[in-house]
């Protein structure tokens, strides 16, 4: 039977899937990172248990993108920079080889957004003037716009 652990916000706490999820959305909006870390986070996150790790090989990853194994591993090493995941070498117990790495998400990351989104936001899209408010932000409507892509 499944223990009743009742969290006592929804913003202290973020788990499992979810926070991966939102994790890869920070990342959409974050200009350091390029279109190639995104889509390897979005492959990661595919693969990811809801402790936010996983360990698929970098030539599945490459394989699954089109890409080459050193260019999948460049982008690895600019997520582990800007702190989305973390990286572990991985031995087989019994004969020492290397195996895939382990991949953690940094869902610490994804608590910190909960905890203030205006700031993190601003910060992401590399604003530095101050929060976005509610006053300050409107959404887009595609309705509105003139685009024969739209129309």
């Amino acid at each position: 039977m499944r223990s009743k652990s009742s969290p006592s916000t929804k913003s202290e706490k973020v788990y499992g899937f979810l926070a991966v999820m939102k994790l890869c959305q920070i990342a959409g909006f974050d200009y350091r990172l390029g279109n190639a870390a995104r889509r390897i986070l979005m492959i990661l996150q595919g693969y990811s248990g809801p402790d936010g790790r996983c360990f698929p090989s970098v030539s599945k990853i490459a394989e699954s993108l089109g890409m080459a194994n050193s260019a999948v591993s460049k982008q690895i090493r600019n997520l582990e920079k800007f702190e989305y995941l973390k990286s572990t070498r991985r031995h087989n117990p019994e004969t020492g080889a290397t195996c895939s790495n382990i991949y953690e998400f940094n869902l610490a990351l994804a608590k910190e957004h909960y905890k203030k989104p205006e700031v993190f936001a601003k910060e992401a899209i590399g604003e530095k003037d101050g929060p976005i408010t509610s006053g300050s932000y409107t959404p887009l409507n595609p309705l509105e716009l003139q685009s024969p892509i739209f129309l």
